[in-house]
């Protein structure tokens, strides 16, 4: 069979990278819970010339909230110790440098110590400003009613001749 106009050509990936999108994704890709579909009739309308299956790829399943940075040390830190003057012969350098060592590893603890309470703290503060927030919708949903009731005890007061 001879392809007597442009429809009936073949396609071939050059040409296929020569085609200006007609379409964007969101044209032909729908979502459900789990899984995505492409429509194949939506491909065959952009893309002719193409056997069009239906793919379907899963989605990867949400996984748990992974703790950021690195993992907690298992074994406890050792602290550098600094023999005392005369008990161990050290030159003055060596001396510097477990004395450096001691103040870095002491340091570190210290640091570690303040951002793990510096990270209490927070989520002390968050969960009472969560709390908080509930207490303020609770409050707005009774000042709203007693609002309501002012609203309609006005209107009775009216009915019958008082003005407020």
């Amino acid at each position: 069979m001879v392809p007597d106009d442009e429809t009936d050509k073949a396609v071939t990936f050059p040409d296929l990278l020569a085609i200006q999108p007609v379409a964007t994704t969101t044209t032909f890709i729908h979502s459900s819970d789990n899984l995505l579909t492409i429509d194949p009739t939506a491909i065959s309308l952009h893309l002719p010339n193409l056997q069009a299956e239906a793919v379907v790829a899963k989605k990867s399943k949400p996984s748990l909230k992974r703790s950021v940075g690195r993992p907690e040390r298992q074994t406890p830190l050792e602290i550098t110790e600094v023999p005392r003057k005369g008990s161990v012969c050290l030159t003055p350098d060596q001396m510097r440098s477990l004395k450096y060592r001691r103040m870095r590893d002491l340091n570190n603890e210290a640091s570690k110590k303040c951002r793990k309470n510096r990270k209490v703290k927070q989520s002390v503060k968050e969960q009472d400003c969560q709390e908080l927030e509930e207490k303020n919708r609770m409050l707005k949903e009774k000042m709203l009613a007693k609002e309501s009731e002012v609203a309609v005890w006005r209107a009775k007061c009216r009915a019958i001749g008082y003005s407020l």
